[in-house]
């Protein structure tokens, strides 16, 4: 009797506990779903009719605060609090291989990014990229690369920012949609250009113009144009950047590109024809293109002596500069308006768990303290790694040099003064011989006449190659022999850096941004011997 009057009760309770979704609310929520790609506004409509939703529960409460987070996001506006999509992440986030825990993730990633929380966005953008469905190609995944990206190249990571559109676009060329290629492809160019990588940069530009071309879309034809005549200016080239810049006007005549039309006819001293330009782009309602417009009149007038025409526009351009500099002080206030709200927000919650927070203090203070103890104890091995390390390089390469100069000479030499020596005689005589060579006059000449920007052509690189090989034969034989794992660009930046070019000659002929050579140099003197370093480097 007893046993059952238990089962009737787990089963009253099971009823009492169950909850049903209102079929009016099923309905809502699944038209809303259907028309979110392509009707977002509508999508959103329908979710604000949805009467008390604070009542909804379990996985009806967060499909809802999922689906109402979407059309936010889709319709450009900001949800309520992000403890709305946070409802869709509690309940999803213990499932796997599901697409509406990586969207919960991804929208909160969204809304963090939004927020300019980069570093909560990134992981949650990568948490929503562990929660994908193996093998599915979609959307979603292509937007959380995206995204990825995005926030990379922001924080200046160009190499994975690089990653994650690449592995946009191979998600992209997955789907029926071809024209979302544009998207991938136009970042993948920016990135190029940032890495200082021109005709990687005109290659993806030139497919997402290809793309725009296809689909007959003008405006993102005439952007693409916009960003292609940009890159020939930066190369100098300003004949193509005309040619370009006048065929994205005639596919949109915006102020962003009559605005740029008028800075190239400025840099070609073509005065009248840039002053049509830029008092037309004054014209337009585009803030940042008045402004520029008025900087380069500002400019045109300086320079053909008209200063009272020329003051006046500098007054316009420190008018509409201000304006812009309050736009932007109003959206940083706005922002940490909406941060400050959120932040309230979560203090009331984190009221509620105090107790648990100390526990879980108390708790990463002990791991803490254990991990810093493990640092220590790793650290203090790993320099006593290093040091037996240094000394048996140390001995090996004395052994190697001795080795070597035994082969060149003949006889057992004794290290270090006379080894020193052998490497500055062979080094002096690579110099001389190369300074008398034709590359080493036709090099003194283009030192004089180096432009920023400009670099060796690549038959000319090999060819300069092979002429250091021919001079610097027992130098570089030397370094082999010592250095085994030095690169080849190495070998040449050190041989370059020996001869006393200077910086941009060296970047001239190597192709190499100076940062980069400056790293290799730093990187260099941390792996070669002190003596060696100063007889190449001259320190």
């Amino acid at each position: 009797m007893r046993k059952t009057i238990l089962i009737l009760l787990s089963i009253l309770t099971f009823y009492g506990c169950r909850y049903n979704v209102p079929p009016s609310v099923k309905e809502a929520l699944s038209t809303a779903e259907a028309y979110m790609e392509e009707n977002p506004d509508s999508a959103l409509h329908i979710l604000q009719n949805i009467s008390h939703p604070e009542n909804l529960r379990s996985q009806a409460r967060a499909d809802y605060a999922l689906l109402y987070t979407q059309a936010c996001d889709k319709t450009h506006l900001l949800p309520p609090t992000d403890s709305l999509v946070q409802t869709a992440v509690n309940y999803y986030k213990k499932e796997k291989n599901s697409i509406n825990a990586a969207k919960s993730y991804f929208y909160l990633g969204r809304l963090k990014r939004n927020l300019r929380q980069d570093t909560l966005a990134i992981k949650m953008l990568l948490t929503a990229l562990k929660k994908m469905p193996k093998n599915n190609k979609s959307k979603l995944l292509m937007q959380i690369y995206f995204d990825l990206g995005a926030i990379y190249k922001k924080q200046n990571l160009y190499n994975k920012a690089m990653d994650m559109y690449r592995e946009c676009y191979a998600v992209t060329k997955a789907l029926d949609d071809s024209s979302l290629l544009f998207f991938p492809c136009r970042e993948l160019a920016q990135t190029h250009l940032l890495k200082h990588k021109s005709d990687s940069a005109l290659s993806y530009y030139q497919q997402a113009l290809t793309i725009s071309q296809k689909f007959q879309n003008n405006y993102w034809e005439a952007n693409i144009l916009n960003d292609i005549s940009k890159v020939y200016l930066h190369e100098g080239d300003t004949l193509k950047a005309n040619n370009t810049i006048d065929f994205a006007i005639r596919k949109d005549s915006s102020a962003t590109n009559i605005s740029l039309k008028g800075q190239l006819l400025y840099y070609g001293n073509q005065m009248d024809s840039a002053r049509f330009y830029l008092k037309k782009s004054c014209l337009s309602g585009n803030l940042y293109s008045k402004t520029t417009g008025y900087l380069y009149l500002y400019k045109v007038e300086k320079k053909a002596g008209n200063h009272s025409a020329a003051y006046a526009y500098n007054d316009s351009f420190n008018i509409y500069r201000d304006s812009i500099i309050k736009i932007q002080q109003h959206q940083k206030i706005e922002e940490l308006s909406t941060q400050y709200a959120l932040a309230i927000q979560r203090k009331e919650i984190e009221a509620e768990n105090r107790n648990i927070y100390y526990v879980i203090t108390i708790c990463l203070i002990v791991l803490l303290l254990g991990a810093f103890a493990v640092c220590q104890y790793l650290k203090k091995r790993k320099k006593d790694k290093e040091l037996k390390q240094e000394k048996l390089n140390s001995l090996d390469q004395t052994q190697t040099i001795s080795t070597f100069l035994k082969e060149k000479v003949g006889e057992e030499i004794q290290l270090p003064e006379t080894a020193t020596k052998f490497k500055q005689d062979i080094l002096r005589n690579g110099i001389r011989a190369f300074r008398a060579s034709q590359w080493g006059k036709n090099l003194e000449t283009v030192e004089k006449t180096i432009v920023p920007g400009n670099y060796i052509k690549l038959s000319e690189q090999e060819s300069l190659y092979k002429e250091l090989k021919l001079h610097f034969n027992d130098f570089i034989a030397c370094l082999n022999q010592i250095y085994p794992d030095m690169s080849k660009e190495d070998i040449y930046f050190c041989i370059l850096s020996a001869l006393k070019y200077k910086s941009r000659t060296i970047v001239y002929c190597m192709k190499t941004p100076a940062g980069a050579l400056r790293t290799r140099k730093s990187r260099l003197k941390k792996n070669m011997a002190e003596e060696t370093f100063r007889i190449i480097f001259n320190k």
